[in-house]
């Protein structure tokens, strides 16, 4: 698990990288080993991760982390997610919609980044069927997300 963790960790520096193909590969591993080797780790880690991928993806003051954090929260497998469902699609939401004060200051792909961020979670978790089914996302969830991606078309609207 240590292991693991410290993989982590190393993906995480490289999803904040400037260059797109860096993050996007980034993001890729941190995917691919969320679903190999996440099942070794607490689940209490698993929260805290996707936690941190939300905040670091919603505040940033670095651009290019909320551009790569976004795509890595997207690439989290299901049981990572599912620690902390609710929370990561707010962060998302909220990444893809806020814009900043200042125009020069916002960052069009890290807004794209969580919209794509945001489709991958709802991709991989799913929509609840009912509720106790666990797991996927809740109807309040669904609207949530909806609501999000119309505001997020918001500024492209004529």
């Amino acid at each position: 698990p240590k292991e693991v963790q410290k993989l982590v960790e190393g993906c995480g520096d490289h999803l904040k990288h400037p260059t797109e193909a860096i993050s996007k590969a980034a993001a890729g591993a941190v995917g691919a080993m969320s679903r190999a080797c996440f099942g070794e780790v607490s689940g209490e880690w698993r929260r805290q991760l996707v936690l941190k991928y939300g905040q670091t993806a919603e505040q940033d003051a670095n651009p290019a982390a909320r551009r790569g954090f976004a795509l890595g929260l997207g690439a989290l497998g299901r049981s990572s997610l599912v620690e902390a469902l609710g929370e990561a699609v707010s962060a998302l939401v909220r990444a893809a919609t806020v814009l900043d004060e200042n125009p020069e200051e916002r960052d069009a792909a890290a807004r794209r980044n969580a919209v794509q961020g945001l489709m991958a979670v709802v991709s991989t978790v799913g929509i609840r069927s009912k509720e106790g089914d666990g797991g996927g996302l809740t109807a309040e969830m669904v609207l949530e997300v909806v609501e999000g991606l119309l505001r997020a078309a918001e500024d492209y609207c004529i």
